[in-house]
């Protein structure tokens, strides 16, 4: 059995060569458009698992804002004898003494109102981060992305800018290369 040799490219002619260099370039230039939109899905698909997440949180937290706000009424409108006014202020660490002045059943209504608040100041943060995520996203959504990649990876119009770039001497394809004699 005789050996092959291994057709390496510089033993083909060099009309070859630059046609061989030309289909190389397209597809490196295809293969770059399509890495560019396949980074870009994995991209979109970050952002709208953090959208749909913090979603997630500001919906509960409106079960809470909603316990918070029904337990602050119940609260407010519930009227307590002496002896059980007594018995929250204990509870809640509150002065006995100052009963009348102060109603422990109102200081627990404000603690709940107070909570209710700082929840509702949390949702806003939380749909602020929401509206910056997804105004990242609409800057280069899916569908853009896919466009963009059909565009920039159409081998006819690869073949164009590679022609270009060879007349603007930016590329510089085997058939213009010096070519060395074997000895």
């Amino acid at each position: 059995m005789t050996r092959q040799k291994k057709t390496k490219i510089t033993n083909l002619p060099v009309d070859l060569q630059a046609q061989l260099h030309r289909k190389t370039w397209v597809q490196q230039e295809h293969d770059k458009a399509v890495k560019v939109h396949h980074d870009n899905i994995d991209r979109v698909r970050g952002l709208e698992s953090k959208i749909e997440s913090k979603l997630r949180r500001v919906s509960s937290i409106g079960d809470s804002i909603d316990l918070l706000k029904s337990t602050a009424d119940r609260w407010q409108y519930e009227d307590f004898s002496d002896s059980q006014k007594e018995i929250i202020a204990r509870v809640n660490h509150l002065p006995t003494e100052d009963i009348d002045v102060c109603d422990p059943a109102e200081c627990q209504m404000y603690r709940y109102a107070d909570g209710a608040s700082i929840l509702l100041e949390r949702q806003i943060e939380i749909c602020k981060n929401i509206s910056e995520l997804k105004a990242d996203l609409e800057s280069n959504t899916f569908d853009m992305s896919l466009n963009r990649m059909w565009k920039d990876s159409n081998e006819e119009m690869l073949g164009k800018k590679y022609d270009r770039l060879v007349k603007k001497g930016e590329i510089t394809p085997p058939a213009t290369q010096e070519i060395q004699e074997e000895s």
